[in-house]
């Protein structure tokens, strides 16, 4: 196989059984050991670093060695917790090659892949974890090697890999994926996305969470895309570095939680406004997309972004991820939506003259292979643009938790998402979670909207506030103010609150009875970054 070329297919001309027919560790070969595989670039506060496959190929082969030499061998579970440059990626790659079983694991708490029912053998990670990684050998350096990977036959019925739910509503559980679900997604999201290799991807996600994974590591690395990755650090406390590799490296590919639009349009030099232009489609996920941080993005960007660039995927990590995608050169379609008339079990009314309306933004149709279908309180399907809970099935979906005897949430071969939306004209609303969200007289009000009314308060810290509900508190919103701002007076602290209530009506049309101001930092988020909002309505005294 060395001495091969790619060509711009990343399927390779395949129909979709015979690339299902394969494994990832077939995929990986033929990337790894092309002559014109893609081009790994990663970002970080000591400038960029440009690795060929040829260099990352040996990178693998010598992370699978030492893997070999402390004796692991088929089916053994190797978490990843370096959280920058080439080398968790090459891990990942080695493990997967060689038919170890790969969990990448948050960098700012790696013992959390030591919890639970995965037995994980060995922590690949820097060597200033011993402290913190004392019950597992710590795998911190090793040498490259020639890559000799075994044939792919040796491991049948090995999982591809281990990915932990997103835990925005309750413990993590890692689920195994294997690689006819692996390739399924890679199959139907490409297809959704036209993809080709002269794409590149521009990342700044963290790799243990489904979209990071997918976009940063699945793609680039078994379809044969070229990266560039900005550390997400460096992300967090400076934007301008990610959009710099977007024009340096001209990115055709990014994926991006809603928030990181609107910090886009908040921290971006006019200067740079026209850096993002290669970009034919940014991929929201994680939250609900609202059509004003569209608006407000292609308002700052517009001249060099078209207005079809933003698309929105819904997923999960027991999908692999992606479960929908917008259309390349589409944009997220709207639906117009009488906002006081919003509830389960009913149809999506347009409003009259005069009455309060809600922009929703679809999620794009179902990636091919995979169903998704909206149900009523007794498991019943329903007609399109009725509100009900949405149910998955197709090749994608993980037939259960690792070590769950009960396959929790998974229903006759479907998984119960646990999220609410409808389905009009074939594409598929979501409306958030049915434990997050917050029902008053009967109607619905979301709570990213009311959090939207908020995301421009002067006092509040960005992408620090939630809206919940509890028996106790009722309608509440907490908020963590911004570093500087100190309230000196209950009169001041007083008006705040006011102010809040007022613009959360405005947005939904009821009032928080409750306003609390949080702690800095106290916030509770999870390990994906998202508002973790029954956690936060959980601590609520």
């Amino acid at each position: 196989m060395p001495g091969h070329s790619l060509g711009d297919d990343p399927f390779d001309g395949s129909d979709r059984e015979r690339w299902l027919a394969s494994d990832l560790r077939a995929k990986l070969r033929t990337v790894l050991l092309a002559d014109d595989g893609p081009v790994l670039r990663f970002v970080g506060s000591g400038g960029e670093t440009t690795v060929g496959m040829a260099a990352f190929a040996r990178e693998a082969a010598g992370f699978l060695a030492a893997c070999r030499q402390l004796g692991l061998g088929a089916g053994d579970v190797v978490a990843i917790a370096y959280p920058t440059g080439a080398r968790p990626l090459a891990a990942w790659a080695g493990a997967v090659l060689g038919g170890l079983v790969p969990l990448f694991a948050p960098p700012n708490d790696p013992r959390a892949a030591l919890r639970g029912p995965a037995e994980v053998r060995v922590v690949a990670g820097p060597e200033a974890l011993a402290d913190t990684i004392r019950r597992r050998p710590l795998l911190s350096t090793w040498a490259p090697a020639e890559p000799e990977f075994d044939d792919a036959a040796a491991y049948t019925g090995v999982p591809a890999l281990l990915q932990r739910s997103s835990g925005t509503t309750g413990p993590h559980k890692p689920i195994a994926i294997d690689h006819r679900r692996a390739l399924a997604q890679l199959w139907g999201l490409g297809r959704a996305l036209e993809l080709r290799r002269s794409d590149v991807i521009a990342s700044f996600l963290p790799l243990h969470h489904d979209m990071g994974l997918v976009s940063t590591v699945l793609l680039p690395l078994c379809c044969g895309i070229s990266l560039v990755r900005v550390e997400p650090r460096l992300w967090r406390a400076d934007a301008t570095p990610w959009v710099w590799s977007i024009a340096r490296h001209k990115a055709t590919l990014a994926w991006v939680p809603p928030a990181a639009l609107a910090r886009l349009v908040r921290r971006v030099a006019p200067a740079d406004e026209r850096a993002m232009g290669s970009l034919r489609q940014i991929v929201c996920g994680g939250e609900p997309l609202g059509a004003e941080v569209v608006d407000a993005f292609l308002g700052r960007f517009g001249a060099a972004c078209k207005p079809e660039v933003i698309g929105a995927g819904y997923g999960a990590a027991e999908n692999v991820a992606a479960i929908t995608q917008t259309p390349v050169a589409r944009g997220a379609r709207r639906l117009t939506a009488a906002r006081d008339r919003l509830a389960i079990g009913r149809k999506v009314a347009t409003p009259e003259a005069g009455e309060a309306a809600l922009t929703l933004l679809s999620c794009g149709v179902p990636i091919e292979g995979t169903t998704v279908t909206v149900l009523d309180a007794d498991g019943r399907e329903v007609d399109d643009g009725v509100i009900g809970r949405l149910r998955l099935a197709g090749d994608c979906v993980a037939p259960g938790y690792l070590g769950d005897d009960h396959g929790a949430a998974l229903v006759d071969g479907g998984f119960d998402t646990g999220d609410i939306g409808l389905r009009d004209g074939g594409e598929i609303f979501v409306l958030g979670r049915a434990d997050e969200l917050i029902e008053l007289d009967g109607m619905l009000v979301l709570p990213h909207e009311a959090e939207a009314a908020l995301a421009d308060h002067d006092d509040i810290e960005p992408g620090r506030c939630a809206a919940v509900w509890s028996e106790r508190s009722g309608f509440a919103v907490l908020v963590e103010l911004r570093p500087a701002r100190l309230f000196t007076s209950a009169e001041q602290l007083a008006a705040f609150v006011a102010d809040v209530q007022d613009r959360v009506e405005a947005r939904v049309g009821h009032r928080p009875r409750t306003v609390r101001v949080l702690p800095q930092g106290s916030l509770l988020k999870s390990s994906s970054g998202k508002t973790a909002r029954a956690a936060n309505r959980d601590a609520l005294p």
